[in-house]
Formats: C-alpha cells, structure tokens, sequence
C-alpha cells in the first residue's frame, strides 16, 4: 500500500448521536502544508468527476480552488481547512492511529470552529 492516511467513522449509538471517527495511517510521513489542490482532486473524482479543471485562487482568499468543467467557467468554490483539531492528529503522528467519539453538537462546534478560523 502506498502512503496513505485512512479516516472512517464507525461505533455510532443508535440515534448516531455520537460517533467514533477513527484515524490510521500507513507508510505516511506528515507533510507540513496541506495540499489543497490534491484535496478538491480527490473530492471531485469521487463526487463530480466531470470537473476536472482546478484552478489555485491566491493566498488569503476565501476560496482556495475554483473547480470546472473544462469547457465551462462556472464551477463549484472549495475552501479548504483541517476539521479536527491537533489531539487528535496528536496520536497519529506518535502511535500510527487516533480514535475519538464526537457528538452531533461537537462536530457542528468543530466545523463553526473551522470556518472562524478561515476568516
């Protein structure tokens, strides 16, 4: 297997009030810049393979892609931030894996946290 990070969900309660979000790596070294081009790539193969034209936006803008069909210019908007917040990166770096139950209430907290720091 190349290297690679492998995220999941699994171990929700009945009413997925709480997940378990699960974190493995394999051969992976960390990179200290995200790559946000290869992050709109692999999120467009999987859910609009017909954009396959990604165009950088510059530094400090709030999109970092700009993603089209290659005969089109108008496309879909990414910005791209990191959900999770270093504890939990923290032990993929040490141990090779992290684990950790969120609630509904702490994802949508993470994601506000997310954007405001985009901002």
């Amino acid at each position: 297997m190349e290297d690679s990070i492998q995220l999941g969900t699994y171990g929700a309660d009945d009413n997925c009030d709480v997940i378990t979000y699960g974190a493995r790596r394999t051969n992976w070294k960390a990179r200290q810049e995200v790559d946000e081009e290869a992050c709109a790539r692999r999120f467009c193969e999987a859910l609009h393979p017909e954009l396959t034209k990604l165009d950088k936006i510059a530094q400090n803008s709030e999109v970092d892609i700009l993603a089209s069909e290659p005969t089109s210019k108008d496309g879909k908007k990414f910005q791209i931030t990191s959900l999770w917040p270093q504890d939990f990166w923290k032990p993929l770096g040490s141990k090779g894996a992290s684990d950790k139950k969120v609630s509904r209430l702490e994802i949508l907290d993470l994601i506000r946290t997310a954007l405001a720091r985009r901002n």
